[in-house]
């Protein structure tokens, strides 16, 4: 005997359509809210419950290794309390896994969830579902076996003559379903079915885009977070690390200028390297908080004269340029949009590279110019100093990297790492154009306002 009675297969009625077509364009206007939430789903439950007239309807979906129930319609507590947990668990409450490590997940709702059915089956659908019309008929006539899981039976000890379950999917993967329970028998049609399995599809689609968004938000509010204590913690070590260094540098100090006289070399050595060596730790402190505090400084996006930007930087680098007898000159620069105070730090960090790096002998000159591109204005920032070999052009903008011992040249390797990072965060690019002994250019591709 079939077990569900026969159905005459014909078009659904004109008004019949016509509430599929409202309903699913009701239940598309829900999905498409940006980032649904749970009373999404609850009016979505609602609206099937009322559209399909089944007595009870409820919303499984993934969570950890189990699909509990999420929202249910005309279940009562009891039910939902029996049948709320798929997952088969062991006499420590763990969740017992198969062999490729997934839960193993019992009754029919594991059946469907697992994509274990078979469409020659008639209480199988092509779509992945579960139908019975007369569970008592159903499993009067079937087994376990034929029904391809150990099934709980609660819904028809609870009544429940019709059932159906309908998987949600996001491409291949089923992350829950939909139940439809009704004590009346006969309330379900083929083409019903395939209605509900076209709007599961949906659903299925708009579930996983709903999780990978909260699963991005969540990242991004842990990653704000992380970064918020990594200030924190910046900030306080750079205070605290800062006094010992200062006292280690005054008692340096004061001993040689005391006790100089009666240490031989080896011991005002000793001195000399201490004293260094804590200047040293005090400037790699100070250069790693303005990192820190470029980092996280929010930004405020204004128009900023670059010419005028460009005279501050003169004046910020005039011991500089009159020790060098350098020369830093310029054509005329744009007005862009940016935060003041990092452009600046921006143009006086390339600038001062190129006058510390000089060539031995030569009048070290930086010559600042814009071009306007599609993409934005092109800054660049030209010297005439000792150049860097092109297999060192992304080495030196990664942090502490150096290519010259402190002895040549000063410094902490920050800086421009510091300079990649105010670019990045105004959302532009830095590359250099350099050749050994051939002086260093370096590009700054700002996009356009």
């Amino acid at each position: 005997m079939s077990t569900r009675s026969k159905l005459v297969k014909v078009s659904a009625a004109p008004e019949d359509a016509e509430r599929r077509l409202s309903l699913a364009l009701r239940v598309l206007d829900l999905l498409n809210r940006f980032r649904p939430g749970p009373d999404t789903y609850r009016q979505i439950l609602e609206e099937l419950k009322e559209f399909t007239d089944f007595e009870a309807v409820g919303l499984r979906l993934t969570e950890g290794d189990d699909y509990p129930y999420y929202f249910t319609y005309g279940f009562d507590n009891a039910f939902v309390e029996a049948e709320n947990h798929l997952c088969i668990v062991d006499d420590d409450g763990e969740c017992l896994k198969a062999e490729d490590g997934s839960p193993v997940l019992e009754c029919m709702c594991g059946n469907i969830i697992r994509g274990r059915t078979n469409p020659e089956l008639e209480f199988f659908s092509k779509g992945g579902s579960f139908w019975s019309n007369n569970t008592t008929h159903l499993l009067a006539t079937t087994t376990d076996e034929e029904r391809q899981a150990h099934t709980r039976n609660h819904c028809n000890a609870e009544g429940y003559e019709t059932v159906v379950l309908v998987p949600l999917k996001s491409g291949e993967e089923v992350i829950g379903l939909l139940q439809f329970n009704d004590r009346r028998t006969g309330r379900m049609t083929a083409g019903m079915l395939a209605f509900l399995e076209g709007l599961g599809a949906s659903i299925g689609i708009a579930l996983a885009r709903n999780r990978e968004q909260q699963a991005l938000v969540r990242k991004a509010s842990e990653l704000k977070r992380s970064n918020e204590d990594l200030r924190q913690f910046t900030a306080v070590a750079s205070h605290d690390l800062q006094e010992p260094l200062r006292t280690i540098t005054s008692f340096g100090q004061l001993l040689e200028k005391k006790h100089g006289k009666s240490l031989d070399e080896d011991g005002l050595k000793l001195i000399h390297y201490m004293i260094s060596g804590a200047s040293r730790l005090h400037s790699l402190i100070g250069d790693l908080l303005t990192y820190s505090n470029v980092e996280g400084q929010r930004l405020h996006f204004e128009s900023v004269d670059c010419n005028a930007i460009l005279s501050r930087v003169r004046e910020a680098l005039d011991a500089v340029l009159t020790s060098t007898d350098g020369k830093l000159v310029s054509d005329g620069l744009p007005t862009i949009s940016g935060d003041r105070s990092q452009v600046f730090q921006l143009f006086q960090n390339l600038v001062a590279n190129g006058l510390k790096f000089r060539t031995e002998g030569v009048r070290p000159k930086v010559e600042v110019s814009a071009t306007q591109t599609e993409a934005g204005w092109l800054f660049k920032f030209a010297d005439n100093g000792i150049g860097i070999a092109p297999r060192f052009h992304e080495h030196v903008f990664q942090m502490f990297k150096r290519l010259h011992s402190r002895d040549s040249y000063s410094g902490t390797g920050i800086g421009l790492p510091l300079c990649r990072k105010i670019v990045q965060r105004h959302g532009g690019r830095i590359w250099i154009d350099s050749e050994l002994d051939q002086g260093t250019t370096v590009c700054v591709l700002l996009p356009p306002s």
